[in-house]
């Protein structure tokens, strides 16, 4: 399946993998979708088994390249932001952090 198909996937499901199959709101859902545009873009692919997970196959493996966790109803700091991740970068960065070929 191409890479663009992959986000589109995300789009028309209602559980998510990774995230104890939380279903998301419009408003989660919109930012995802949003991440995964901005992934699929640069050529990067969702990780099948991890929902916000986007990343490369390298040497047959995949290898995450940035990560998107939705914020915790109800809880402080970044576990109530959604916020995301990159790879060789340490901590929580907001949804509008550069990925990495932007």
């Amino acid at each position: 399946m191409r890479s663009h198909n992959l986000g589109r996937q995300l789009r028309h499901t209602a559980s998510t993998r990774g995230l104890g199959g939380r279903i998301l709101s419009a408003a989660e859902r919109a930012e995802f979708n949003g991440f995964g545009d901005r992934a699929n873009v640069l050529g990067l692919i969702q990780n099948p088994n991890r929902t916000g997970s986007w990343g490369r196959i390298v040497n047959g493996r995949y290898q995450e390249v940035a990560r998107v966790d939705v914020a915790e109803i109800g809880k402080a700091g970044w576990r109530g932001q959604t916020h995301m991740h990159l790879a060789g970068q340490r901590g929580h960065l907001p949804l509008t952090t550069r990925l990495p070929g932007e």
